[in-house]
């Protein structure tokens, strides 16, 4: 089975922890800021989205790093039981397709959907059309799914 993995955020001046079930962040561990001292000081989120319902979600805080990696760990044994790889590809497929529309927009072409004959060019030079722009992002454009 994938182990979790963590990462440090460098985007944020705070200490971040982003973690990933393979190529899938499913979670955060983060310093809380602005907050008065008497309150904990870490915050942790677990469960992502696309892939799971916004409810299914879990978030907490804790007085200390530890505390939320163990309530994080926690958290993910209940998520994980209930949710399988459909749920890990929905996400990836999610996040493909919003890579690619993000590129078409950077590359400054159109969507088929944007167009009045529903027909356009990817940037990877392909013509496609409403009905099979989908199937081109999942098979030209999608990374391939980590080994487990």
């Amino acid at each position: 089975m994938t182990a979790l993995t963590r990462r440090r955020d460098p985007d944020t001046p705070q200490e971040t922890w982003l973690i990933y079930y393979g190529d899938v962040q499913v979670g955060v561990i983060a310093e809380r800021v602005g907050n008065p001292t008497s309150t904990a000081r870490w915050q942790w989120s677990c469960g992502f989205y696309p892939g799971s319902h916004p409810s299914e979600q879990a978030r907490g805080t804790a007085g200390t790093f530890d505390q939320a990696r163990g309530a994080f760990e926690l958290a993910w044994r209940f998520f994980r039981a209930k949710h399988g790889e459909a749920d890990f590809e929905e996400y990836r497929r999610d996040r493909a397709f919003h890579a690619w529309k993000q590129a078409m927009s950077d590359a400054g072409l159109k969507l088929p959907t944007q167009v009045a004959d529903g027909r356009a060019v990817c940037f990877c030079g392909a013509t496609i059309g409403i009905d099979d722009m989908t199937r081109h992002v999942y098979t030209a454009h999608m990374e391939p799914k980590p080994p487990q």
